[in-house]
């Protein structure tokens, strides 16, 4: 497995090479939506309007430049609009990578701008780009059922949690109730999408602390 680019807690942990690689956003986004529309991917947020002839600045949740360039569609929502496709008639980028001033075909005056000031843009999840072998978008390990490494079923991942230097899968067993296990490739045997599953090497008790 590709390794994931972020350190252990302390130097006296596993070594970074161990860690399976999580596809964070690299060529293309990741994150679910946090709202209502949960089936959907949320590459980008407007943050405000900039100017009087309609210019959106964005927040981009995609590292793929392709979601934002001059000419593209890409489809919003807010509480006003619900699919709304906008053509991208022009781009101004910004002191930060993560921000891009936006001009839309549809938007030509900061009046109506407004309307679309905490709103969001969206994919659907196989729209994202397929990462690269062995890696993997968080959410898409949401649901694999655990297997020890004789392929007993042990439980299901409820979530790989990601906002931390090491990251962990959070599995509901259905013997030892939540288990922290971390994410890394000394502890995984391996991951199967077909069958939606990932193996442990070794027994999931040997994640669960001693009382």
């Amino acid at each position: 497995m590709q390794l994931f680019n972020k350190k252990p807690h302390s130097a006296d942990e596993v070594d970074d090479s161990l860690i399976p690689d999580i596809n964070m956003g690299k060529n293309d986004e990741f994150l679910p939506s946090q709202n209502t529309r949960s089936s959907l991917i949320q590459i980008g947020r407007v943050s405000k309007i900039v100017g009087y002839q309609g210019w959106l600045r964005i927040t981009m949740l995609s590292d793929n430049p392709e979601r934002f360039r001059k000419g593209a569609k890409v489809v919003f929502h807010n509480d006003i609009y619900s699919g709304k496709e906008l053509v991208i008639a022009d781009i101004k980028k910004c002191s930060s990578d993560a921000k891009i001033d936006v001009l839309f075909e549809e938007i030509s005056d900061d009046e109506f701008a407004q309307t679309f000031v905490g709103g969001g843009f969206f994919i659907a999840p196989e729209d994202r780009s397929t990462p690269p072998k062995d890696s993997y978008y968080p959410d898409e390990l949401e649901g694999m059922d655990v297997l020890s490494s004789e392929g007993t079923r042990q439980g299901i991942i409820k979530h790989l949690e990601t906002n931390t230097p090491s990251p962990y899968l959070i599995v509901q067993s259905e013997d030892h109730g939540e288990v922290l296990i971390p994410f890394r490739k000394v502890f995984i045997k391996k991951i199967d999408r077909h069958s939606r599953s990932l193996m442990l090497s070794s027994a999931i008790t040997t994640h669960i602390p001693e009382n």
